[in-house]
This record gives structure tokens, sequence and C-alpha cells, in this order.
């Protein structure tokens, strides 16, 4: 794997788990995204899904190639934007409103968990084995949308979009 394809799949992962095991406190109870949501189960996934067999709700992270955006400093310090879509998928409540709420508070509760954080970057294995922290990564600024429906399926029916720009400082030397 090249450098660079290896560090966007460090910080991938780690912001996969940032959005999988960082806790949402809601009253007086905190849980993760996971834990909030168990019935149906959300899941997280490090792809865009085929939707006509994906369960939902989903929440799918897509790194964007084309946002990487590089400023260099003097030293051995680099500072680095880069984008990831975040297509969350609701569904699978039992009415069309319940299915609108659910995709209202995922919405919600994403841009909870992404509004002035920061989050570790570990070191990964091929095989997804989390190591130890070697840096962080900031959430700068994020979009949401709903997406408007263009098939048939469910999962389509009920899609939004998270665009959201993490800034790191990464050493070259």
């Amino acid at each position: 794997m090249k450098q660079s394809d290896r560090s966007i799949y460090i910080l991938t992962q780690s912001f996969g788990d940032y959005l999988r095991t960082e806790t949402l406190k809601v009253g007086s109870v905190s849980k993760t995204l996971l834990n909030w949501y168990t019935s149906p189960q959300l899941s997280i996934l490090y792809e865009y899904p085929d939707l006509e067999t994906v369960s939902l709700p989903t929440l799918a992270m897509g790194y964007d190639r084309k946002g990487m955006r590089e400023d260099y400093f003097i030293g051995k310090h680099v500072a680095r934007e880069h984008i990831y879509n975040i297509w969350g998928f609701s569904g699978g409540a039992t009415s069309d409103i319940q299915n609108k709420i659910q995709r209202e508070k995922l919405i919600s509760d994403v841009g909870s968990l992404l509004d002035d954080a920061e989050f570790l970057i570990y070191d990964w294995s091929d095989a997804g084995v989390k190591g130890s922290a070697m840096g962080s990564a900031r959430v700068k600024y994020y979009t949401a949308s709903k997406l408007p429906r263009t098939g048939t399926s469910l999962a389509d029916r009920y899609r939004f979009l998270l665009s959201v720009t993490l800034g790191t400082l990464e050493d070259i030397s």
C-alpha cells in the first residue's frame, strides 16, 4: 500500500472508530451512536452500500480524494485538510413519519458528535486492529443536507449527506 493510501486508511479507520465509540449525552444518559440506535441496529460502513441490500439505518463513510489540501509549514510538519462524506440511510421503522424522525435525529446526533470534535488517530493494521495513538484530527466544519429520492429502494427514500472537513498536522520528517 502506498504511503498516501496508508495515511488515508489510518485516518478513515480512526474517524470510524470515533463515530462508533464517542458518547452522545441526551439528558442524563450517555451512549454511543450504536447504543442509541439498537432497534433497528445502526450500522457504520466504510464504503457506499448497495441500496437494495443495505440494512437500515446505516451510515457509510467515504474519503473524497479530490478534496484533500496541503499547506506546508516551515520545519517538519504539514497541515492537511481531508474531506469525508458520510451518507446516511434511515428507515426500518414502521411508518413514514417515524423514518423521517429517525433521519432528523441521526443528522442531529452525528452533527453533535462532529461539533468542535477532536479525536485521536491510531495506527491500524491492514487487518483492522487498532494500534497506538500517533496524532489527532479535528473537525474544522461540516454541512448536512437531505438528499432527494432517486430510486425505488427504501434506503434511497430517507437519505442524507454530511460533508465533513477534517484537519490534521502531520510530521513529514
